[in-house]
């Protein structure tokens, strides 16, 4: 893994944040609701990572790479987001 900057780090953090303000609410293609809690910078990648929990359930909370988050998936023939900003 190579050394990042706490300048570029905070570069991509500011940009994602913007792009998924913490409180909005997002439906996995599977049809669960969430709520984005939050995002982080996950140490052993440096990846940007995204915090978020069930709407019925905060107790909870899940991460995914912003990879993830913004990936494409087939379901039944059609190419749709994972997460969709509702």
């Amino acid at each position: 893994m190579s050394k990042i900057s706490f300048e570029e780090l905070d570069a991509r953090f500011s940009k994602v944040q913007s792009d998924l303000p913490v409180g909005s609410l997002w439906r996995h293609y599977k049809g669960d609701m969430y709520q984005l809690v939050g995002i982080t910078i996950i140490e052993a990648s440096l990846e940007i990572g995204v915090l978020y929990s069930p709407v019925n359930h905060h107790s909870l909370s899940f991460m995914r790479p912003l990879s993830d988050w913004y990936a494409k998936i087939v379901k039944d023939g059609e190419t749709i987001q994972r997460f969709s900003k509702v």
